[in-house]
């Protein structure tokens, strides 16, 4: 099976997978109607080809751009599926985050940006890799079993750090299945980051990234650049109204000036002084803040919205 990456008209910053329409699919239909109902019943009968998204749930953002992919397909006519597989539940057994700190490793990372110890995230983050290189035997082992069992069509990378262990897993079990890497980040943080040589495609953000590409050797046909990064249908749904809605709901003016903080799906209590300094610099703004998967800041910022007289609108995870 083969995919292009398009968009629709009215979701610019959506990935959207199309099915190939060529002669290839047409015999399954051809022939005398009690041929082509038998065919059609043989058809369906076959298992759907899969796309394989692998995701962590280290942050939001990776989940996100799953869900975003998924649902901009959903009314695109087509003949695979997507599956969604958390890396970690592949991993688990090689999991040396846990072994080392008693944490998951998605857990790990969530809880250094929850503390704001991300100060050390640089360092930590170098650790983290070393660690996978010295594991990456055991690692590319588990992901080529996993491949071998469910045996995808395509297989795309949503998550950064372990894509070496991809590629190397897909040449193993299955060679000639197309590995795909879309960046949910508007660059690569080198070395060992977001972006590999065996990649067969490369989806980015900014002419940034696609430079970045260039200097691992990756050709341009192989590196796609995108108008922005992938957010759900909904954000692009044609609805002149729903602005003004709201905030109507909000008790925020038409002209009022409104500022929208947010820090990853995480939060950070960096949010909490930001939105109390934004605040105090005009008594005429408001202040819409979205603390993420993170109760004590949201328990925080709901605290200082009791005292700005209806300017800070406090969200949690959205």
């Amino acid at each position: 099976m083969s995919i292009a990456i398009g968009a629709r008209p009215h979701c610019k910053n959506v990935k959207v997978p199309h099915p190939r329409n060529d002669r290839q699919v047409t015999p399954f239909v051809m022939g005398s109607s009690r041929a082509r109902h038998a065919r059609l019943r043989s058809f369906a009968s076959m298992p759907r080809p899969e796309v394989l998204l692998f995701i962590l749930d280290a942050g939001g953002g990776h989940r996100a751009a799953a869900r975003a992919l998924t649902a901009a397909v959903g009314s695109v006519p087509r003949e695979w599926t997507f599956r969604v597989a958390n890396l970690q539940d592949v991993l688990a057994p090689a999991d040396f985050t846990r072994r080392l700190t008693g944490r998951r490793m998605e857990d790990a990372y969530n809880a250094i940006v929850r503390r704001q110890w991300t100060r050390f995230l640089v360092p930590m983050l170098r650790l983290f890799q070393w660690g996978i290189r010295s594991q990456r035997a055991t690692l590319v082992g588990l992901v080529a079993g996993y491949l071998r069992a469910i045996q995808p069509a395509v297989i795309v990378s949503l998550i950064p750090n372990f894509n070496a262990v991809l590629a190397e897993a897909r040449r193993r079990a299955c060679p000639d299945t197309p590995f795909l890497i879309v960046m949910t980040d508007l660059a690569d943080f080198p070395p060992h980051f977001w972006m590999h040589p065996d990649a067969d495609r490369i989806v980015v953000a900014t002419e940034h990234a696609v430079a970045q590409a260039r200097t691992i050797g990756l050709p341009p046909e192989r590196v796609s650049r995108t108008s922005g990064m992938m957010l759900h249908p909904r954000f692009h749904a044609p609805d002149p109204a729903a602005r003004q809605r709201m905030r109507r709901e909000l008790g925020v003016g038409a002209e009022d000036f409104t500022v929208l903080v947010l820090f990853g799906g995480k939060g950070s209590p960096e949010l909490h002084p930001l939105c109390g300094a934004l605040l105090r610099e005009s008594p005429r703004w408001h202040v819409v803040a979205i603390c993420g998967d993170n109760p004590r800041l949201q328990a925080a910022v709901g605290e200082l919205q009791a005292g700005s007289g209806g300017r800070l609108h406090c969200f949690g995870f959205t």
